[in-house]
């Protein structure tokens, strides 16, 4: 009796299950095909929107949105390493590992930044967060100086130049 009601169950079920099994192959080898296809573009716009959905409601991380924006960076670094984008995915990475304090991805993105795009209109921010990072979460001020004062020396007119100096005015 036992088996009977179990084996009725499971054929009532079966076609559900089975339907399921083959929508969930068909999806993923749908999205294999995309993927294989996937022009530097697209794969860029994959990136934006899930750079979209980096913080929360609340103001929080999405911690796993970041993981994933940050796998999704690497391999379209690995992927087209000359790309015209290559800048905006690496401040993905950037902000990714930041906001996930992976501290030492943090200065090293931010150093292959400085020393990519030494002509980016970002490249004094690239400075500023640098410090940022070597000041507040890795507790080393003297590096950090060093950083304020490399950027106030290769972008001084910028604006973030004028606030850092008035800022070290301030704790020097």
């Amino acid at each position: 009796m036992f088996n009977s009601r179990i084996k009725n169950s499971i054929s009532a079920k079966l076609p559900v299950m089975l339907f399921f099994l083959f929508l969930t192959f068909g999806v993923q080898s749908c999205s294999i095909h995309e993927k294989r296809g996937q022009s530097e573009e697209q794969a860029l716009s994959t990136l934006a929107k899930l750079e979209q959905n980096l913080v929360l409601e609340d103001l929080s991380l999405n911690t796993e949105n970041a993981l994933l924006l940050q796998e999704k960076s690497k391999q379209f670094l690995a992927k087209y390493p000359n790309s015209k984008y290559r800048e905006q995915v690496l401040v993905y990475i950037a902000k990714t590992s930041d906001g996930l304090n992976q501290n030492e991805l943090t200065i090293q993105t931010l150093n292959q930044l400085i020393k990519e795009f030494p002509h980016s209109e970002q490249a004094p921010l690239y400075y500023y967060n640098k410090g940022k990072v070597l000041e507040d979460k890795l507790k080393q001020k003297k590096e950090a100086l060093v950083v304020y004062k490399e950027l106030i020396q290769q972008y001084p007119e910028s604006k973030i130049a004028q606030e850092i100096k008035q800022y070290l005015q301030y704790i020097e």
